[in-house]
């Protein structure tokens, strides 16, 4: 499937239709938890009020050596466009060294380091190329998901990588699959449709266990007796194809909502998803 015959999808299309006024509380979309860490609330009304609220406490070391703290969406955003800059200035002036500490720099960004940059670091000089191989293969705009994608290296912590050097490319993380779940499972039993479609049936990924942790093991599944999702499981192919329906989908609601305002739309959306997708399991008892 390309980008066309899914934006031109009547499914697609309805679904856009459904979601765009609980984007701007014309239609109240509420939801809550209490974070695990923190023991924080967390509540919004509109998806829109969702990213109003984020917050995404965070310590990153930049190639400088500078520490930056700091946990509101505009603290991320300077963050991110500082580090977005020098990977692709490194790709462009083919400089391994630096496009391997800007990447460090994203990951600890994301608290994804552990194995991902070890497997950066193994690439020695091949690090540029498997940058431009990833730029190609995943471009949203041209991307088809029959390709193979073979060299391409995707899990929670690529998807953050890949988000800064290709345009308009979510990052699809475990919390991002879970709202963009919990929203499809909305819209299916509003509209009393049956089955999950091809285009909207989107993976999630559980959450790291944690000594605090309390409440229902899987909290990212957004499953009910009628409507199963599955686990990303580690399936790298499983998790491209997501990643994709993710970056044309919300690619498309970015530009036809309250969200097209925003400095850069399709990230504001992904932040409001990650912050709805901490919990979206409230303890029902699901489906094995």
């Amino acid at each position: 499937m390309n980008k066309e015959q899914y934006t031109n999808s009547k499914t697609i299309i309805d679904f856009i239709e459904w979601v765009k006024p609980r984007i701007s509380g014309e239609i109240e979309f509420k939801h809550s938890y209490t974070s695990n860490k923190t023991k924080l609330y967390w509540s919004c009304n509109s998806i829109y009020n969702a990213y109003e609220n984020y917050s995404w406490p965070f310590t990153c070391i930049l190639p400088n050596g500078k520490k930056i703290k700091g946990k509101s969406f505009g603290q991320s955003e300077v963050l991110l466009e500082n580090i977005e800059f020098g990977m692709k200035s490194a790709i462009m002036n083919k400089n391994a060294k630096d496009l391997l500490l800007y990447s460090r720099s994203m990951l600890d960004w994301g608290g994804v380091l552990r194995s991902n940059y070890n497997k950066l670091e193994d690439m020695g000089d091949r690090i540029i190329q498997f940058y431009e191989l990833a730029s190609r293969k995943l471009d949203p705009e041209s991307v088809n998901t029959r390709d193979s994608f073979e060299g391409i290296i995707m899990n929670s912590g690529f998807t953050k990588l890949y988000s800064l050097i290709i345009d308009d490319f979510v990052i699809y993380d475990s919390r991002v699959g879970a709202a963009l779940g919990l929203l499809v499972r909305y819209y299916l039993e509003d509209r009393d449709i049956g089955v999950i479609p091809e285009e909207l049936n989107f993976s999630y990924g559980n959450s790291r266990p944690t000594k605090s942790d309390v409440g229902p093991i899987n909290k990212r599944n957004p499953s009910s007796r009628r409507y199963k999702f599955t686990q990303l499981a580690n399936n790298g192919k499983k998790h491209i194809k997501n990643n994709i329906y993710a970056n044309w989908l919300l690619g498309e609601i970015a530009k036809e909502s309250e969200f097209s305002s925003e400095k850069n739309p399709i990230r504001a959306l992904e932040a409001s998803l990650f912050m709805i997708g901490y919990q979206v399991n409230t303890g029902e008892k699901l489906p094995e």
